[in-house]
């Protein structure tokens, strides 16, 4: 049996072994801070040895600046050709996806086209119903499905 248990036995005796529980204690008490000692002591020998060596820091080296090259859009901020019922509305031949929706967004909220007990439906006027295929009432996440047909 390891140590550990011997000292937990003699602590979890009974009342009539008292007497012999205090001897088992004072017994495992004694031996484990002398472990410890012995432990601190290896360790700071083995620290005395090892000499610490000074640490010196790299100077960093300045790096060219490089100029920055304009990327082309891509994704959504392509531009691209747009139905001509589209264009007819935005006025141009040409929009990217985001600027299309910034602008359909624009001109729901300038008109009060949306539903204010649901604002999740806009309200299609003459305009938006060329655009929309019609539809009386659309969702606001139908546009962005509906723009990507005729984008």
């Amino acid at each position: 049996m390891s140590r550990v248990f011997k000292g937990l036995r003699a602590l979890l005796a009974s009342a009539a072994s008292s007497s012999s529980a205090a001897a088992a204690a004072a017994k495992f008490s004694s031996s484990s801070a002398s472990t410890a000692t012995a432990a601190k002591s290896a360790k700071s020998k083995a620290a005395q040895k090892t000499p610490k060596k000074p640490i010196a820091s790299k100077p960093k080296t300045e790096k060219p600046a490089t100029p920055r090259t304009t990327t082309r859009p891509s994704g959504i901020f392509k531009l691209t050709p747009v139905s001509p019922a589209l264009a007819r509305f935005l006025g141009a031949p040409e929009a990217s996806r985001s600027d299309a929706v910034k602008q359909l967004w624009s001109y729901i909220k300038s008109q009060n086209l949306q539903n204010p007990a649901n604002k999740k439906e806009i309200f299609c006027d003459e305009k938006l119903k060329t655009i929309f295929d019609g539809k009386e009432k659309v969702g606001f996440l139908e546009i962005g499905k509906m723009l990507s047909a005729i984008l």
